[in-house]
C-alpha cells in the first residue's frame, strides 16, 4: 500500500501507481493551542507566515527538509519557517524510532469529528413501512420525519478541533462552511457576535463537541435547485468524549440551537397508527408531483407534532424538495420535543446589522484563484488558524509506515483498541476506500520521531462497504460503527520502561470492565433502532439524476442510449406509465436542445444555468407537461388515488368472507372508488394470478382492488410491491 500527502484538493487526488485502490486511510498532522503559548519559537510562527507557506514549498518532500537542516542551522529561530523547524526534527522516515512488536510503543486514538452511521435497510421501502407502522403502533417508538435539504455535508468541532467535509478538510468546502457558521451567527448576534463566536468555540472545544449541518449554497455545485439564499441547517450533534460518539436526540438538537440561536430543520412527529399511515399515503400521493410547500402542508395535517424549522424550505432554497427522511426514534420524543418547545423557545429574528460581503460576492471576486478565494473567507469568518488550508506537504513514501507502527502499537484505552480493531477488519476484508495525507504543524513544538500527532481519515468509497459492514457488526456485536465522516485525533509515542509497563497493566485492567458492557449496551446491532426510509420526490430527482447526471451519457453514447438510461431510471423508481411518457418527451426534447448548443459536455455542477430556463419554457409551451405541476394540497388524501388490498396470512383466516362481505355492499367502502375483487380460487391456470392482478391494475387504476389469494412469503409481497406503490396487507388478529 502506498498512502499520499498531497496539497491538492481531494476530488483531485490520484493514487500512486503501486497504491492499493481497496484500502487505505487519511493522517493529517495536527495541534492544539501550542501555536498559541507565549514562547517565542510559537510566537515565530505567524499566521501571515502559515498563508505564504504554500508556494514555497507545494513540492518539498520530507528529504528535501532534512537536506535543507543544514543550510538553516545557523538562522535565529524567530526568522524560521515551520518548513525549517520540520526539517530540523526529522532526518529519516516518520515513525522510524516505531518497530514492530515494540513494547515502548503506545497509540492514543480519539473520534474528532463523524456524522451519523449509514445504516442501509435490509427490508424493502414496503417491508419497512410495515415494520415502521407496527413499531409505533404497539408502542415501542415514534416515527420521526425531517426534510432533506439539497447541500453538503459539514461537520464543525471548533477553532482547533477543525472543520470539515464529508471525507476531507482544508479545501472549499469546508472553507464555505466556516464562512457560513460564521455569517449566521453574526446575523443571529449581532454585536454580541464576537463574544458568543468565542465562547461557542470554546463550548465545543471543551466538551469535545462536534456540529453537523447541511450546508446549502450556490456556490459549490448545483443539485435540484440553485437556492434563494447561502444557509445551513444543522443535522446532527454529537458528543465525542474518550469513547464513541454519543448523537443528540432531535430535541436535544433543538434545544442546543435555540440556546446559540442556530438554524434548525422542520421535523414531524407520528405516534399513532393512524397517523404513520396517513404519512404514507399522503407521501404515495405526492412523490410525483410533491413540491416543498404541498409537501409541508400534507405533514402539518397528518402529524401528531409538527415543528417548524429556523430555516423555512420555500424562502431560503426554493419549492423543489429532495426528500424526506423517517426514521425510528425513541417513543418518548414526543413528550420531549413538548418539553423542549416550552423550556427552549425559539430564539428572536436576526438583527439588522451590516454583515460585509456575502459568500457569492466574495466568490465572484476570486473567481479564477481558488487559494485566494479561501483565503477571502477565511479572514471574513471566525477562523483564526487557516494553517488546516495552507500548510500541506506532498510525500508518497510515508503513510504506510504510520498506519503500520499505529496498528502495531498498544492501545491506552479502549477507544483506541476499538479504532485499531476497525481498520483492521477494513484491511482484512479489503472493503473499498481511497487515501490521502496532510502534514500539519499545529504541534510543531512537540513533534519527535518518539511523538507524533495526526490526524486519520476513513474514507469509504462504496456505500456498499456500509452494507458488509453492517453484516461484520451483526457476527460482532462489539464492533464499533463505521460513520459518514470519519475523522480520527491519533497521538503515537514512545514511553519509557517503567511508563511502559504502568500502562500496559492499567490498558489490561480497563478490557475487564469495559469489554463486556460495551457490547451489552452496542444498541445499534438492534436493526429496529435503525430502521429509516429516505423519501425522495421525482421533481427533484429529474433534475439531478435523469438530466444533470444523464449529461455524460448523452454527451458519450448519444440519444439512444441516453433513452434507455432515463427509462430504466424511471422504471426503477415506479414511475406511473403516464408520467414515463410526459417526461419521455420532455428529456428528448432537452437532448436536442442542449447538443445542438455544445458540441462538448457542459459542466455538471452549472447545469441549471441550462435546464431551468429550459424548463420553464417547456413549461410555458405544454402546461400539462410541467414537472412541477403539484397537486393541491387539500386533495391530496383523497382515496381516488386507487389501492391494493393483500393478504399476507395463512390460509383460513378469514379473507375470503372478508371480502365478500364487503362486495355486498352497495357503497363498496363508502368513498366513491370502485371496489374490485379478484378470487384467486377461480384461477386455474397456475403463476397467473399475479399477472391478472397487475392487468387489473393498469386498466383501472382509480380502483379499490382486494387480491383474493394468500400471500404468505417474501417472493409475493416483491410482486405486489412492484405493481403497485400504494399496497396495504391486512393481517388478522387472533384472540385467545
Amino acid at each position: 500500500m502506498k498512502y499520499i500527502v498531497t496539497s491538492r484538493p481531494t476530488a483531485h487526488l490520484k493514487s500512486s501507481p503501486k497504491s492499493s485502490p481497496l484500502f487505505s486511510f487519511f493522517f493529517f498532522f495536527f495541534s492544539s493551542e501550542a501555536l498559541q503559548s507565549g514562547n517565542q519559537s510559537a510566537q515565530s510562527i505567524s499566521r501571515s507566515s502559515f498563508a505564504q507557506i504554500p508556494e514555497e514549498i507545494s513540492q518539498i518532500t520530507l528529504s528535501d527538509m532534512a537536506r535543507k537542516k543544514t543550510t538553516k542551522k545557523t538562522l535565529e529561530r524567530e526568522k524560521e519557517t515551520p518548513v525549517d523547524r520540520v526539517a530540523e526534527l526529522f532526518e529519516g522516515p516518520l515513525g522510524m524510532d516505531f518497530k514492530e512488536d515494540d513494547d515502548y510503543s503506545f497509540a492514543h486514538a480519539k473520534i474528532r469529528a463523524a456524522f451519523y452511521p449509514k445504516f442501509e435497510n435490509d427490508y424493502s421501502d414496503q417491508k419497512t413501512r410495515a415494520r415502521m407502522v407496527e413499531l409505533v403502533s404497539q408502542g415501542l417508538a415514534t416515527l420521526e420525519v425531517s426534510l432533506k435539504h439539497s447541500g453538503s455535508l459539514f461537520m464543525y468541532a471548533g477553532r482547533e478541533g477543525g472543520a470539515y467535509a464529508k471525507n476531507s478538510f482544508g479545501n472549499i468546502y469546508t472553507a464555505t462552511g466556516v464562512f457560513v457558521l460564521s455569517r449566521m451567527l453574526r446575523d443571529a448576534w449581532g454585536k454580541e457576535a464576537q463574544k458568543i463566536q468565542n465562547e461557542f468555540n470554546d463550548f465545543l472545544e471543551k466538551n469535545r463537541i462536534c456540529v453537523s449541518m447541511e450546508l446549502v449554497t450556490a456556490v459549490l455545485g448545483d443539485h435540484g435547485q440553485r437556492p434563494k439564499d447561502d444557509y445551513a441547517v444543522v443535522t446532527a450533534v454529537s458528543e465525542l468524549g474518550n469513547g464513541k460518539p454519543k448523537f443528540y436526540s432531535t430535541p436535544q438538537i433543538i434545544a442546543f440551537c435555540n440556546k446559540w440561536r442556530l438554524p434548525t430543520n422542520s421535523v414531524w412527529l407520528f405516534s399513532t397508527r393512524e397517523s404513520v399511515t396517513e404519512l404514507f399515503e399522503a407521501y404515495d400521493a405526492l412523490c410525483e408531483e410533491g413540491t416543498a410547500t404541498t409537501v409541508c402542508r400534507a405533514l402539518d395535517k397528518v402529524a401528531d407534532i409538527s415543528v417548524p424549522g429556523s430555516k423555512i424550505h420555500i424562502e431560503v432554497q426554493g419549492d423543489i424538495l429532495e426528500g424526506l427522511v423517517a426514521r425510528i426514534v425513541n417513543r418518548e420524543s414526543s413528550l420531549q420535543m413538548e418539553n423542549v418547545r416550552r423550556d427552549f423557545p425559539p430564539p428572536p429574528f436576526g438583527v439588522d446589522e451590516d454583515l460585509g460581503p456575502s459568500l457569492r460576492e466574495i466568490c465572484a471576486e476570486n473567481q479564477s484563484d481558488e487559494k485566494q478565494k479561501i483565503k477571502a473567507l477565511l479572514e471574513a469568518s471566525m477562523c483564526s488558524n487557516d494553517s488546516d488550508w495552507f500548510l500541506e506537504r506532498e510525500n508518497t513514501d510515508q503513510s504506510d509506515l504510520i498506519l503500520t507502527r499505529f496498528l502495531n502499537a498498544h492501545p491506552v484505552d479502549y477507544s483506541t483498541m476499538k479504532l485499531q480493531e476497525l481498520i483492521r477488519l477494513m484491511g482484512q476484508k479489503e472493503f473499498v476506500a481511497k487515501s490521502k495525507c496532510c502534514i500539519y504543524f499545529h504541534k510543531i513544538n512537540t513533534l519527535t520521531n518518539g511523538n507524533l500527532y495526526y490526524k486519520m481519515v476513513i474514507h469509504v468509497r462504496s456505500d456498499k462497504v456500509f452494507g458488509s459492514y453492517q453484516q461484520e457488526m451483526r457476527s460482532n456485536q462489539g464492533l464499533w460503527p463505521l460513520y459518514r465522516g470519519f475523522f480520527v485525533d491519533v497521538n503515537l509515542f514512545k514511553a519509557e520502561k517503567d511508563k511502559a509497563a504502568e500502562l500496559r497493566k492499567e490498558m489490561n485492567s480497563m478490557l475487564k470492565n469495559t469489554n463486556e458492557a460495551d457490547i451489552i449496551i452496542d444498541g445499534l446491532s438492534n436493526e429496529d433502532a435503525n430502521l429509516m426510509l429516505k423519501l425522495k420526490f421525482l421533481n427533484y430527482k429529474i433534475r439531478t439524476f435523469l438530466i444533470r447526471n444523464g449529461l455524460s451519457k448523452l454527451f458519450k453514447d448519444g440519444l439512444s442510449a441516453y433513452r434507455t438510461y432515463y427509462n430504466r431510471q424511471m422504471k426503477s423508481w415506479g414511475t406511473s406509465q403516464k408520467k414515463q411518457r410526459d417526461l419521455g418527451k420532455m428529456l428528448d426534447e432537452w437532448a436536442e436542445y442542449i447538443t445542438s448548443k455544445y458540441q462538448t459536455m457542459p459542466l455538471e455542477s452549472t447545469y441549471l444555468t441550462e435546464a431551468e430556463p429550459f424548463l420553464q419554457n417547456y413549461a410555458n409551451i405544454i402546461p400539462q407537461n410541467q414537472p412541477s405541476n403539484s397537486p393541491d394540497s387539500d386533495s391530496i388524501m383523497k382515496k381516488d388515488q386507487g389501492l391494493l388490498v393483500f393478504f399476507p396470512g395463512l390460509p383460513g383466516c378469514g379473507k375470503s368472507a372478508l371480502c365478500t362481505e364487503i362486495m355486498k355492499s352497495p357503497d363498496g367502502l363508502g368513498d366513491g372508488c370502485p371496489v374490485k375483487r379478484l378470487e384467486g380460487d377461480n384461477i386455474e391456470v397456475t403463476g397467473k394470478y399475479w399477472p391478472m392482478v397487475s392487468d387489473q391494475l393498469e386498466k383501472e387504476p382509480n380502483a379499490i382492488t382486494f387480491a383474493d389469494k394468500n400471500a404468505p412469503n417474501v417472493a409475493v409481497w416483491e410482486k405486489i410491491e412492484d405493481m403497485s406503490r400504494r399496497a396495504v396487507p391486512v393481517v388478522p388478529t387472533l384472540k385467545v
